[in-house]
C-alpha cells in the first residue's frame, strides 16, 4: 500500500476515535457513607475517608499527637479538673498489674510522670483496684471538686490541692490526746477491733484544752489498744499543743462524708448533675443515690428505679437533656438500661411528688458504654451511644428505633452496626464533644487495652470519616478535653491530640477512596487515561494513585507514574523532593491512568509528615466507548 494511502487511513481512524473528556469531580466533603449503595451514592461521599477530616469546602488532613507524659501500664480514664483560678490540670487513672494508680499528667513535659497521687503500689490515699472511673466537676459557689467513682473502689474527691477519700463514716469519742511528735489519741469505742485503719484520713472536733489539734486533716500512721480503750497514732506533731482536758470526736472521713448510701459506699459506679445536686448509680443495680442541693458530701438518700422498667438489666447510664415547647424550656433526667429502656423524669426532688413525676418511658438500642463515657451533650439534648448508633433522646422520645434517620450516624449506621456486634462488651467505647475542633469522636475498642479507632464527624457540616481504621492508630482507650485542647490515654502513655502535623515527629498514611461515577455517561463504558487532584499544601507529599472502576474496592496491583517522564519508583521515591515553603501553594499533577469501566473511582494514599494539604478536587480525562466495550 502507497505510504500516502496509509497516512490516509491512519488520519480516518484518528479521525474516527471519540473525542478525550473531561470530568471534575468535587473532594468528598460529605464524608464517609456506609448507608447507600455503591451504584447510588452521592460523588462528594466516600468509601473510604482514614485519617481525612472533611470540612465544609475541602477535605484536609488529620491533625497529629504529641505524648505528654508517659508511665507503665493501660490508661483507663483520663479526668480533667479545670480550676476557679490557676492552672488546670489533667489526671490519669492508670492499671498495671492489677495495681491502679492515678497519675498528674499535664506537667510531665512529655516525659515520665511523678509519683502516684492515688495509689500505686504504697496505696497512697487510698487502694486501687480498678482504673474506669466516672467522674464530674462539680462547684458550689465556693468549692470546686472533681469526684470520681468506680464501683469497685472508695470514691474520691479532689478539691484543687488535695485528694480526699469517701468512706463510710467512722466516729469515736475522744478519751485522751498525748503531747508528742505524733499524737497518740485514745477513744473509748467498745468493739471487737480498732474502728479505724492505717493511711485513713480523719480529723479531730470538739477537743477542749488543745483546741490547736481541732479541724486539722491528719492520717493514722498506727493503731493500738484493746476495746473501750483503742489508740489511733496520727502524723501531727502535738509538742506545741496545749494540754487536752476533755471531750472531741474523731472521725474518719475528713473533712468530707457520705452517709445513708449504699452498703459498701465502693458499690457508686457514676455520677452526675441535675438540678444542682448530685445523682449516684450503685453498680449492678437499679439502684440511684441523691445528695441535697448544692452540697457534694453529706446524706444520701435512696431512688429505687426497679418498679419503673419493664425488661430487666441494670442501670447503664443517666444522663440530662432539655426540651423547648410550647410550656416553655423543660429540662428532663433520664434513666438509661443495659437493655435499652429509658424512663425520663421532670422535676427537682424525688421526695415530692408534686416536684417529681415520670414523663417518657421508650426504648433504645443497647448502650455500648456505661456513665459519662455513654453520652454526649450536643446544645440541650443528649445523644447516647447504642447498638442504633448515637441517638439524641429527643428524637428518640417521638419517633421508634425502626426510624434509622434519627440516629446522628445514621450515614455510617451499617459500620455501627458491625462494630457494635464484633466488638461490644469491650472496655473503652466512648463518645466525646470537642467544640474547638469542631469535632464528635466515637472511639471504637478492637482490643481491650490494645487497640481502637475512631469515627469523627465534623459538627458544623455532620460529614463523617475515620482515623486510624486503616492505618496510623492512635489506640486510645480513653478521652477527655481539657480547656481548648482534647487528650487521648492509651498504653504507657497520655497524649494530646488534634495538634500539629504528625505523631510525636513520626509520619501517618492517610487514605481515601471517593465514591464511584458514571461521570456523566452511565450507560456507557469508559476509557480513563489521566486524572490531576487538586491540592492546597505546605510542603511535599508522597502519594499513591490507585484507579477503581465497577464497585470493585480492592487496591489495583500495580503502581502508576506521578506523571510522564517521572522515572522515580512510584509510592518509594519522594515527589517534588526539594520542599516547598510553609505557604500553601496550589498542586495540581497529571497522573496517567490505564483503567476501563462504567463506574470509576481511585485509591488515595499520601503518606504525611509535617505538612498540611487541602483536597479541593480531581479532573478525570477518558474516553467514552461502546454499550458493551470499550
Amino acid at each position: 500500500m502507497p505510504r500516502t494511502s496509509v497516512t490516509r487511513l491512519l488520519r480516518k481512524q484518528q479521525a474516527a476515535q471519540p473525542a478525550a473528556q473531561a470530568y471534575v469531580m468535587a473532594a468528598p466533603i460529605g464524608g464517609l457513607n456506609a448507608r447507600d449503595a455503591l451504584a447510588n451514592m452521592p460523588e462528594t461521599d466516600a468509601i473510604v475517608l482514614d485519617n481525612w477530616f472533611p470540612q465544609p469546602s475541602w477535605v484536609e488532613l488529620r491533625r497529629g499527637k504529641v505524648t505528654l507524659a508517659t508511665f507503665t501500664g493501660a490508661c483507663q480514664t483520663v479526668a480533667a479538673y479545670n480550676s476557679l483560678a490557676g492552672a488546670n490540670q489533667l489526671y490519669a487513672g492508670v492499671i498495671n498489674a492489677g495495681v491502679g494508680s492515678i497519675y498528674r499528667v499535664d506537667n510531665a513535659g512529655g516525659g515520665p510522670v511523678g509519683a502516684a497521687v492515688v495509689g500505686s503500689g504504697s496505696n497512697t490515699v487510698q487502694q486501687i483496684t480498678n482504673t474506669q472511673y466516672d467522674w464530674l466537676q462539680f462547684g458550689t459557689g465556693s468549692a470546686e471538686i472533681l469526684m470520681l467513682v468506680n464501683g469497685a473502689d472508695n470514691p474520691l474527691i479532689f478539691d484543687g490541692t488535695t485528694w480526699w477519700p469517701i468512706t463510710s463514716p467512722i466516729s469515736a469519742t475522744i478519751s485522751g490526746i498525748s503531747i508528742a511528735a505524733s499524737a497518740v489519741v485514745t477513744v473509748n469505742s467498745v468493739a471487737g477491733s480498732n474502728p479505724f485503719a492505717i493511711g485513713e484520713t480523719v480529723g479531730v472536733t470538739g477537743a477542749a484544752g488543745m483546741t490547736q489539734i481541732n479541724n486539722i486533716n491528719a492520717k493514722v500512721t498506727n493503731i493500738g489498744g484493746s476495746s473501750g480503750a483503742w489508740t489511733v497514732t496520727l502524723n501531727v506533731n502535738s509538742s506545741g499543743f496545749s494540754a487536752w482536758t476533755s471531750g472531741g470526736i474523731l472521725s474518719s472521713p475528713f473533712p468530707y462524708a457520705l452517709t445513708g448510701g449504699p452498703s459498701p459506699l465502693t458499690s457508686l459506679s457514676q455520677v452526675i448533675r441535675y438540678k444542682s445536686r448530685l445523682w449516684f448509680v450503685q453498680a449492678n443495680s437499679m439502684n440511684v443515690y441523691y445528695l441535697p442541693q448544692n452540697v457534694f458530701a453529706g446524706q444520701l438518700t435512696l431512688l429505687p428505679m426497679g418498679p419503673n422498667f419493664n425488661l430487666g438489666g441494670s442501670l447503664a447510664m443517666m444522663a440530662t437533656n432539655s426540651v423547648d415547647n410550647a410550656g416553655g424550656i423543660n429540662d428532663y433526667l433520664a434513666f438509661i438500661s443495659t437493655q435499652g429502656e429509658v424512663v425520663m423524669y421532670q422535676g427537682y426532688d424525688p421526695a415530692q411528688v408534686a416536684t417529681w413525676y415520670e414523663a417518657g418511658h421508650f426504648r433504645i438500642g443497647n448502650p455500648l458504654a456505661l456513665g459519662r463515657r455513654g453520652n454526649v451533650k450536643l446544645g440541650s439534648d443528649a445523644a447516647i451511644l447504642c447498638a442504633d448508633g448515637l441517638t439524641p433522646l429527643s428524637k428518640a422520645l417521638v419517633a421508634d428505633r425502626s426510624q434509622p434517620l434519627i440516629a446522628i450516624t445514621d450515614k455510617i449506621r451499617a459500620d455501627i452496626n458491625t462494630d457494635a456486634s464484633s466488638y461490644q462488651g469491650i472496655f473503652g467505647w466512648q463518645v466525646v464533644l470537642y467544640p474547638m475542633g469542631t469535632k464528635i469522636i466515637l472511639n471504637v475498642p478492637t482490643s481491650a487495652n490494645l487497640a481502637s479507632y475512631q469515627y469523627v464527624q465534623n459538627t458544623i457540616s455532620g460529614a463523617w470519616c475515620t482515623f486510624g481504621r486503616y492505618n496510623s492508630p492512635w489506640n486510645a482507650i480513653c478521652f477527655e478535653t481539657a480547656g481548648q485542647s482534647i487528650y487521648y490515654g492509651t498504653v504507657n502513655s497520655v497524649a494530646q491530640c488534634d495538634t500539629t502535623t504528625a505523631d510525636d515527629a513520626n509520619p501517618y498514611i492517610v487514605t481515601a477512596k471517593p465514591a464511584f461515577s458514571y461521570m456523566g455517561e452511565r450507560e456507557m463504558q469508559k476509557i480513563w487515561s489521566q486524572c490531576q487532584p487538586f491540592f492546597q499544601v505546605t510542603g511535599s507529599l508522597t502519594l499513591s494513585i490507585n484507579m477503581l472502576v465497577d464497585f470493585d474496592t480492592t487496591a489495583a496491583t500495580n503502581v502508576v507514574p506521578l506523571s510522564a517522564g517521572n522515572s522515580a519508583i512510584w509510592n518509594v521515591a519522594m515527589w517534588n523532593v526539594s520542599g516547598w515553603s510553609d505557604n500553601e501553594q496550589v498542586v495540581k499533577p497529571w497522573i496517567g491512568l490505564a483503567a476501563s469501566g462504567y463506574a470509576g473511582s481511585m485509591e488515595l494514599r499520601i503518606n504525611v509528615a509535617n505538612l498540611t494539604a487541602k483536597w479541593q478536587s480531581t479532573n478525570y480525562i477518558f474516553r467514552s466507548g461502546g454499550l458493551f466495550y470499550g
